[in-house]
């Protein structure tokens, strides 16, 4: 068997020289099963699954195996076949292996088959019952076993902690035995070390260790050039790519996705490595910077993994969506993967939750045939022991299984709200465009009336029905544009709020602070905007009179936006010369106090802002304040033709302003 694996392993590495192997053996009466086993060997070294797949069913369609050898090609194709199968026919199948080498009592056998179980249920999130199986295959090892089997046991401890997301305790356990790069130039160990050494530059990469996986991952597209594994080429050469684009470096990333690519062209790449071949491609037109251009790809790829069924490339193509959309400021492409993402996850986790009670079942069931076995077989002295170390292991199995179903349903109802709150920003997004429109609508009818209203006016036959009418739609229209600029500040300090919740709350996850981000410059632009339309002349009828009924009028929207915390008193009107004195503030309360006064001839209008206690100095305005502030300065020097001068209170805790009629320089 070692000859001809040796033999095979020095024939040429291309995928025709592959196929003509395989032909040469099936052509055979009846061929050599040293030579097939062998044969199975190799593709299981080299990740050629799909090809091992198709060789092991032929080869089981002949009827002339015996049961040792059905059973040895049979492991082979689980194993290749772990990666893709998610049914209960192969979950059963699967757990009578260990029942299979067991009637057979070939050591070796049972220890594959408890490896195969182990990692069936690392895939189905059974970490315990999984690191257990993994436990009875290691007493099962003797110190004369080949490396390939040693080395099988930790790839498969390596894949049941990657599956479990204990990426800390994976580099715990295969760091020491790959301590760098350089143990893949061992010739002898290489093919061994490739899947572990897999294993370790991925758990590197979700720990954010970019460097340290951008070596092994140098080093596995290496080791692939040199044995010649196609397939394997692909994947890392894809794998090192996506790690220097993570890391800024454009151009090695689009060296090695152009490599990746091209060797695709020349040998059959699984379907989900040409979704992530897709979905790299889109990652490299994101990092050059043309993130809307790289949606469309990104579709693609999603497209070609719904197609497929490839259901977790579908998961890494929908994070990967999901952020360049934010990146670009498409929040509804965001919020329709981050939806879709939810329901992938939710309909994974009740997948694995079916086939993991049935599993629970079968492991039960095998437990009470053992049972009956060893009694039927006289071993009724450690029957007891065995049968309460299995009940033990079975609930073991059963409450990791439970906590493990909360925590992802707890993730799974975080997601969900994630969505919910990625779906409030693109409304609150989509509904600022209309009130501006109608803000710039406003503008554009007050602009047309001023007109209109001055020539009739210069023209003496503007009726005073009409100038009521004007300063009436005048006032409306700063309302309404105060009211929208409110709005829109208040939607901002909104999001601001989020985003430092995002920051401090550790159960938000880090995308939602993203959306969060990405939203804030766009309802900051619209606030500035609306700011604008507001400061600009033509929206206050600065060229017309306003009689003292339509200025209050206006004057009290502007006022209105000013910090008060005690109501503002209504407007009054004082004799020539009579200024009323300022509002107490009423006990307990602390604030801002207003008073106005308001005449047509000889007007003086004192506004008095209260600050007690607090310091001296004018109270600090946020910017609506200000620009409100702004706004009745300029109305009132402009259509009233008086000035402000600013009154300083007593101690320094009071100020106002004062409107004196008429302005001097008027």
């Amino acid at each position: 068997m070692h000859h001809a694996l040796g033999s095979w392993r020095r024939e040429v590495e291309t995928s025709q020289a592959r196929i003509s192997y395989s032909r040469d053996i099936m052509s055979q009466e009846r061929p050599d099963f040293a030579v097939c086993l062998a044969r199975c060997q190799a593709l299981t070294e080299q990740g050629e699954l799909t090809e091992q797949i198709e060789f092991v069913h032929a080869l089981l369609s002949r009827p002339d195996w015996t049961p040792y050898e059905r059973l040895c090609f049979e492991q082979h194709e689980v194993w290749a076949a772990l990666s893709i199968q998610r049914d209960p026919a192969f979950v059963q199948r699967v757990l009578t292996l260990v029942n299979r080498a067991q009637a057979l009592d070939d050591r070796l056998l049972l220890l594959h088959s408890y490896l195969l179980q182990a990692r069936m249920q690392g895939r189905l999130r059974m970490t315990s019952a999984a690191l257990q199986s993994i436990g009875r295959a290691q007493a099962l090892l003797m110190r004369s076993d080949r490396q390939d089997v040693v080395w099988r046991l930790h790839n498969v401890m390596g894949f049941v902690l990657f599956e479990a997301g204990r990426f800390d305790a994976l580099v715990d356990t295969l760091g020491p035995m790959l301590p760098d790069v350089n143990v893949l130039e061992d010739a002898a160990l290489a093919p061994h070390l490739y899947s572990p050494a897999t294993l370790l530059a991925a758990a590197h990469a979700q720990l954010d260790h970019i460097e340290v996986a951008t070596q092994w991952r140098t080093a596995l597209l290496a080791l692939s050039r040199t044995r010649g594994w196609a397939r394997r080429e692909v994947s890392s050469a894809m794998n090192l790519a996506t790690m220097h684009l993570l890391a800024g470096r454009v151009e090695l990333g689009r060296l090695h996705l152009e490599a990746a690519e091209q060797v695709a062209t020349r040998v059959r790449c699984s379907s989900e490595a040409n979704v992530l071949l897709v979905l790299t491609r889109g990652l490299l037109t994101w990092k050059e910077g043309h993130a809307a251009e790289a949606l469309p790809i990104m579709r693609r790829a999603r497209d070609m993994a719904e197609r497929d069924q490839e259901w977790i490339a579908l998961e890494r193509v929908l994070l990967r969506t999901q952020a360049c959309a934010m990146a670009s400021g498409d929040l509804a492409c965001a919020l329709e993967a981050c939806t879709a993402h939810a329901g992938l996850m939710e309909r994974l986790l009740r997948e694995t939750e079916r086939l993991g009670d049935f599993c629970l079942a079968a492991v039960a069931e095998q437990a009470q045939l053992q049972a009956g076995l060893r009694y039927a077989t006289g071993r009724e002295g450690v029957l007891a022991q065995e049968l309460l170390a299995d009940r033990a292991a079975l609930e073991s199995s059963i409450h990791e299984r439970t906590t493990a179903l909360q925590r992802a349903s707890q993730a799974l109802a975080q997601q969900q709200k994630q969505a919910e709150l990625s779906a409030l920003m693109v409304s609150v997004a989509s509904a600022l465009e209309h009130p501006l429109e109608q803000v710039r609508d406003a503008i554009h009818r007050l602009q047309g009336a001023a007109l209109s209203h001055q020539q009739q006016f210069e023209g003496a036959r503007l009726r005073r029905t009409d100038v009521e009418h004007f300063h009436q739609e005048a006032g409306e229209a700063v309302r309404h544009s105060m009211n929208e600029l409110l709005h829109t500040a208040g939607l901002v300090r909104m999001f601001r709020s989020l985003s430092s919740h995002a920051a401090q709350e550790a159960r938000i996850p880090s995308r939602v602070d993203m959306v969060i981000r990405a939203s804030l410059p766009i309802l900051q632009a619209k606030a500035s905007a609306t700011r604008h339309a507001l400061a600009c002349g033509e929206l206050l009828p600065l060229q017309l009179q306003m009689d003292p009924a339509a200025l209050t009028l206006v004057l009290g929207e502007l006022l209105d936006q000013l910090p008060m915390a005690v109501p503002a008193p209504p407007l009054e009107t004082a004799e020539p010369g009579e200024t009323l004195a300022p509002a107490p503030t009423p006990p307990g309360r602390t604030g801002r106090r207003l008073n106005l006064t308001l005449e047509r001839e000889d007007c003086q209008l004192t506004l008095t802002l209260s600050r007690p206690g607090d310091g001296a100095g004018p109270p600090l305005l946020d910017d609506t304040q200000q620009l409100a502030w702004q706004l009745l300065k300029r109305l009132c020097e402009q259509a009233l033709g008086c000035r402000l001068r600013t009154l300083a209170g007593q101690g320094g805790l009071d100020w106002g302003v004062q409107l004196v009629w008429p302005c001097p320089d008027a």
